[in-house]
């Protein structure tokens, strides 16, 4: 099993081959360290890392991922972070990026089934706008189980003016999480008036 360590010696061919591999650690740790070499450009992240780099700091790596360019890394990333706050964060960013047609969309789509952290930043992430299938992922995440990805499909669908379905599902929720939605709701009529 190859250490993080290790990585540095490897050029990007060598980390391209881990990125593609079947084992999910390593594919982590190529990413990685394929993160911290295009992280050249802002120093005073890169030397802050030694050794395998914290979750605070594979999150800010994300954004390097992006502008470089480095989307299959970036993906990877999403899929396989030991961490849900970089599969989110991540998610959050493929997100935006597929609705411009830099990442298929599929790639949204298949990751709805990941767990609710993924969910939740999928959701949030949905623009004004959004094709027939972000919008199917509103609709899911409304009658999803976790009470987050409910309430953050509820303001999706306000968000991409989906106001009726919102609505109807607002009228069919119960308890806590009809008070909460009813709040969120009342907050972003503040916001549109």
């Amino acid at each position: 099993m190859i250490d993080f360590a290790a990585t540095d010696a490897l050029d990007d061919a060598a980390l391209r081959a881990l990125l593609a591999g079947d084992d999910g650690r390593a594919r982590v740790l190529a990413a990685w360290r394929i993160a911290l070499r295009r992280g050249t450009a802002m120093p005073e992240i890169v030397d802050a890392v030694r050794g395998e780099p914290s979750p605070g700091v594979r999150r800010a790596l994300l954004a390097i991922l992006a502008g470089h360019g480095e989307l299959d890394v970036l993906v990877a990333l999403g899929r396989h972070d030991p961490a849900e706050v970089v599969r989110a964060a991540a998610f959050a960013l493929i997100t935006r990026l597929a609705t411009q047609g830099a990442i298929p969309l599929d790639v949204v789509t298949d990751a709805f089934a990941a767990d609710a952290h993924v969910r939740v930043a999928v959701l949030g992430a949905i623009p004004t706008g959004a094709t027939e299938p972000l919008r199917l992922l509103i609709l899911r995440g409304m009658t999803h189980d976790d009470r987050d990805v409910k309430l953050e499909a509820f303001e999706a669908a306000l968000r991409i003016g989906a106001r009726a379905a919102a609505i109807r599902w607002l009228a069919a929720a119960r308890g806590p999480l009809a008070e909460l939605a009813q709040a969120r709701l009342a907050a972003f009529d503040r916001e549109q008036a």
